[in-house]
């Protein structure tokens, strides 16, 4: 029986973590602790499952068992990461404290993050799926909705008008979702042709509507918040059927009982869905108040399988539903709200967003602070940068600010205001380009006070008096000589009129990239057997950003 103990905040870098044990538990003679070769505790301890005998023979030879974890700090990863190992290897058993041969498969560092990366993501175990030839890696856990590549997250707590923009678990939306791996790539890793940090997964399957936090009325403390996240991951190779825990049905303290849902792993077609969902349409409020609007919608339609949908308010992902209704409690009275609706299917892929219907809300008692929202910074200098946002009611403002650890400067308006704007100056007591701090606090003519989380910023370099541009993540892609590959780049700014241009460099032969709907198509020939190297560049006038993907042709 092969282990890992698991320390959830901070594991140190070389800690130990690793070992085996005898079947009887009455005898288990536990053995180790050891560490997964040079590679950090942050990366290497939380998750285990064997291996496809045939991949490890032809990949990473008598290393049978896969494992890894995912944690930012420390050297962890900003994604899961995964890597091979055999402790067999080394000595039966090995020396405690020694480092087990391993083989590093995915690890994800800041320049190359995962697809859609949010901190409130949470990746937590996996499988190696077989059935007749065919095979996938996955790795499960939730995804957050409020990705770091739109500039959508802050530290801190939970927000009363989204449940938070924050980092980590006190994040939301978020949703259950397996992420699927393609072996080969992660075999052409493992060779070293590869980068562990530029594979990406091919596909994500939404759990929303399959959760049973989605789909009952349970009176459970912030639900929204704890719920709807995959924990323990378990497969049965030789009756291909697949084990999935849901963690905090009974909520996250005592009793906290998870569920097991059980799917049957089938030899499909291999055929992709990338087929949106139908728009929802005729949305309208059937109820309105001083603090809850009541929504409803015409039901949308999928090819497969409609997972439910996602609620946007002022522009911003609120919360999701797997019903055609929802109700939004989060708001004060006399307030104007505009509200979207996105459909989603189990595929993740997203309809178009609906047309906008605008609600406001009646007169009544005021018993909420003021919700902030659309934060951003304008205008960034190496002294003085502009913080921008709103809310939902007239409230007055400041903002304390400075260098990171540092902030002890203040700026105010005492004026009633639904817009707010204030410059922050003398941003000179670091370094150049230095990392600093800002906190709003907003208070409305009530008194209600609302203290939003701090967030961060670098003043600007030369001739970069904005944002960096950000690709979201590509990935290496895989495809047959005579089939055609296509997909489209996308790219984030935190600057919100800044206009992004697109680029490429290294374009095979008969491949071809629109540059103005970013779509990268190519049908390769037999010719074109290999490894072809890519780079996508993206920029918005001022700085870019760039990301080379490997397309292995077959």
């Amino acid at each position: 029986l092969y282990w890992t103990m698991y320390e959830y905040y901070m594991p140190q870098k070389d800690d130990l973590y690793h070992g085996w044990s005898e079947l009887d538990l009455k005898n288990l003679n536990s053995q180790g602790l050891w560490k997964i070769g040079n590679f950090p505790s942050s990366a290497t301890s939380r998750y285990l499952f064997d291996i496809s005998k045939s991949w490890m023979n032809k990949y990473t030879p008598g290393k049978g068992i896969a494992g890894g974890r995912f944690r930012v700090p420390n050297g962890g990863s900003w994604g899961p990461a995964l890597y091979t190992f055999g402790p067999w290897n080394n000595g039966n058993p090995p020396a405690h404290g020694d480092s087990i041969d391993a083989v590093e498969l995915l690890k994800y560092d800041s320049e190359n993050i995962l697809t859609d990366f949010s901190h409130n993501d949470e990746w937590n175990d996996g499988a190696w799926l077989t059935i007749n030839n065919k095979s996938a890696v996955i790795i499960a856990g939730k995804r957050g909705l409020r990705t770091m590549h739109e500039g959508l997250e802050t530290y801190g707590g939970p927000q009363p008008d989204d449940y938070s923009r924050s980092k980590g678990y006190h994040g939301s939306p978020n949703y259950g979702a397996i992420l699927f791996y393609d072996p080969i790539l992660l075999g052409l890793s493992a060779k070293g042709d590869l980068k562990p940090g530029g594979i990406q997964p091919y596909t994500t399957f939404n759990l929303q509507d399959y959760l049973f936090t989605s789909n009952m009325d349970l009176k459970v403390e912030n639900i929204r918040i704890r719920g709807k996240s995959i924990g323990g991951v378990g497969y049965d190779r030789e009756n291909n059927i697949l084990y999935i825990m849901e963690k905090n049905v009974e909520g996250y303290y005592s009793p906290g009982k998870p569920i097991v849902h059980v799917f049957k792993i089938k030899d499909g077609t291999g055929k992709i869905d990338i087929k949106k969902p139908s728009v929802p349409t005729n949305i309208v409020a059937n109820e309105i108040s001083h603090n809850k609007i009541v929504l409803s919608w015409n039901k949308s339609t999928d090819n497969q399988h409609l997972t439910g949908y996602i609620i946007y308010r002022n522009d911003f992902p609120i919360d999701t539903s797997v019903k055609p209704e929802y109700t939004d409690d989060r708001i004060n009275p006399e307030c104007e709200y505009r509200y979207r609706i996105q459909a989603w299917d189990h595929k993740n892929n997203m309809s178009e967003k609906s047309a906008e219907l605008k609600v406001a809300s009646l007169s009544g008692s005021d018993t909420r602070i003021p919700l902030i929202t659309n934060v951003h910074l304008t205008d960034i200098q190496k002294t003085t940068a502009v913080v921008n946002w709103k809310t939902d009611e007239p409230a007055t403002s400041y903002i304390k600010y400075g260098a990171q650890y540092n902030s002890n400067k203040e700026v105010s308006d005492s004026k009633l205001k639904r817009i707010h704007s204030l410059k922050l100056t003398d941003l000179n007591d670091a370094h150049d380009y230095a990392l600093y701090v800002y906190k709003i606090t907003s208070a409305d003519e009530s008194n209600y006070v609302n203290s939003y989380p701090q967030r961060t910023f670098k003043t600007a370099k030369d001739n970069a008096n904005n944002f960096k541009p950000q690709i979201n993540g590509i990935g290496a892609k895989r495809i047959s000589s005579g089939n055609r590959l296509s997909f489209k780049i996308k790219a984030f700014d935190q600057d919100q009129n800044d206009i992004l241009n697109f680029g490429v460099e290294n374009l095979p032969d008969l491949a071809r990239f629109d540059k103005d709907t970013q779509v990268f198509s190519w049908t390769p020939d037999e010719s074109h057997k290999g490894i072809h190297k890519v780079k996508f560049i993206v920029s918005d006038g001022d700085q870019e950003d760039m990301e080379e993907i490997s397309i292995v042709v077959e």
